[in-house]
């Protein structure tokens, strides 16, 4: 009944829903939830991450070190 060992959150909803473990107002519950919630998780984890970051310069100069290292002469773009 799995297809892959490594399937995403929301297709195992799915599953429990057609195995009658959840009812579908649960699975449009959950997945309401996860999109209200993520937005404020994670940037109170982005906040920390930077704060993080800033208190470690050595950190920070390995990143850019990857960064450059991967990218190269491009141009980064948000």
């Amino acid at each position: 009944e799995k297809l892959d060992e490594h399937m995403d959150f929301a297709s195992q909803l799915i599953f429990a829903q057609n195995r009658g473990d959840l009812t579908a107002e649960n699975v449009n519950q959950c997945v309401l939830e996860m999109m209200i919630a993520a937005p404020d998780t994670l940037s109170v984890t982005l906040f920390f991450m930077l704060i993080l970051i800033a208190e470690h310069p050595t950190v920070e100069e390995a990143m850019m070190t990857e960064i450059e290292t991967v990218m190269g002469k491009q141009e980064l773009k948000s």
